[in-house]
């Protein structure tokens, strides 16, 4: 015999399987929450709740686990699956990208690569309005310069590049 040795998440993973398959709504769903409280950003544990609840009550799920366990990844997902034109898409999606500017995170357009284009020039967008420090300038166009590569946008990406360098030379 074999000893085998599980720790709590994989208990409870195996646990919001049972509950999955068995159609125990409620007992998944808490057992998922338990488990994005212990991995907050685990997009499989988002995938396990998204393939399980219709869309719509997903987005409100979504929104409850932004709020209540202030998951980036819950964040973005509703930024992703939210349409532009929803009244809540501008807040949202200014609230995610001031965090990165001001912050000068160089992985902001690895956070919102997945957006359709209409999306990904409403952060540009976003980003040419922000006021951010001197610091975060060339983060800001090195960011505007990846959503234009991403849409083979090619002047316009080296444009923004040059600009990143010609206000901070030390960037390279």
């Amino acid at each position: 015999n074999q000893l085998i040795i599980t720790d709590k998440i994989t208990v409870l993973e195996d646990q919001a399987k049972c509950y999955m398959h068995l159609k125990n709504d409620e007992k998944f769903i808490e057992t998922v929450y338990e488990l994005i409280k212990e991995y907050p950003d685990n997009g499989d544990y988002f995938a396990m709740l998204e393939e399980y609840v219709p869309k719509e009550k997903f987005i409100e799920e979504l929104y409850k686990i932004k709020e209540s366990i202030k998951s980036k990844y819950a964040h973005v997902r509703i930024l992703e699956l939210i349409d532009i034109s929803d009244p809540k898409f501008d807040e949202l999606l200014k609230e995610h990208m001031h965090y990165l500017l001001k912050k000068g995170s160089p992985a902001i357009y690895a956070t919102i690569a997945d957006f359709t284009e209409d999306k990904l020039m409403a952060a540009v967008k976003i980003a040419e309005e922000t006021e951010l420090p001197v610091y975060a300038y060339a983060i800001k166009q090195i960011f505007i310069a990846q959503v234009y590569l991403s849409l083979k946008r090619y002047n316009e990406a080296y444009e923004e590049i040059e600009k990143g360098i010609e206000h901070t030379p030390t960037i390279v």
